[in-house]
């Protein structure tokens, strides 16, 4: 099994396809798994390292509190590990707040940023009601009733009315590869205190901003704010699409990444 023991994290992680590297970092809760649009389409140009943060997947799970600051630094000990001095860094959600943090703590590390439906403050404005109390661990909420509420939070509703192989495979994952409770919650506290809205200023590196119009977890605002932080950063709004749009809009979300990350 592919696991880097780096000292601080026994981190899993997977590595595809040859090229320039690309370090794939997902959100709260999730797994390398969901990657697997873009590491189909990237993997063809790129070389792209996808991993379990730490406290979910095949990662070592730490009992006691984290940061976000301490995720960039799970991300650098990775890259020292698999030999990467520097590389395209793409973040999801919580993933995008830790790549942030890894931008401006390591930036000689960084060649293009992607921040995709994320924020540069999680009090910035806040997400439905309904969406951010599906995150929580709810007591006598079952497993698969808790992975098709969470398809409610990640998608726009005539995705999920279509099912078909993405939603039956959606679920496989959020099934078999569910977040722990205390990991899950460390994971939150975590994004509470995340707020770099002060220091974007100093993000020099080529950067895109990417979202669904529709996500009502991190309501694209975000990522108006985040575009308008960040120097020169482009920002791309996908139709009808919501929190998970590199699933539900993928051939069009890997596009933008393809074009970006070539250009």
């Amino acid at each position: 099994m592919p696991i880097a023991d780096t000292g601080r994290l026994k981190i899993y992680y997977e590595t595809h396809g040859r090229g320039d590297p690309v370090l794939m970092i997902m959100g709260l809760g999730a797994t390398r798994h969901w990657w697997y649009k873009q590491v189909e389409a990237l993997s063809r140009d790129f070389q792209v390292t996808v991993f379990d943060n730490r406290g979910v997947g095949e990662t070592e799970r730490p009992k006691a509190a984290w940061t976000l600051g301490d995720m960039a630094l799970d991300t650098a000990a990775l890259m020292d590990h698999l030999g990467i001095d520097s590389a395209h860094i793409v973040g999801a959600s919580m993933g995008g707040m830790i790549s942030q943090h890894f931008a401006l703590e390591h930036p000689e590390r960084v060649r293009k940023l992607v921040l995709a439906c994320t924020t540069p403050a999680i009090g910035f404005k806040p997400p439905d009601p309904a969406a951010s109390s599906l995150l929580t661990p709810r007591p006598g909420i079952g497993r698969e009733q808790a992975a098709r509420d969470s398809l409610k939070i990640m998608f726009v509703p005539e995705f999920i009315e279509q099912g078909g192989e993405e939603i039956s495979r959606v679920m496989d994952i959020s099934l078999k590869w569910m977040a722990p409770a205390r990991s899950l919650m460390n994971q939150i506290a975590a994004v509470m205190q995340h707020d770099t809205r002060h220091r974007l200023k100093d993000v020099f590196h080529p950067t895109m901003v990417i979202t669904g119009a529709a996500d009502i977890l991190i309501p694209p605002e975000h990522s108006d704010l985040l575009a308008e932080l960040i120097p020169g950063a482009r920002l791309v709004k996908i139709p009808n699409a919501g929190h998970g749009f590199f699933i539900e809009a993928a051939p069009e979300a890997n596009q933008h990444l393809l074009e970006f990350l070539r250009d």
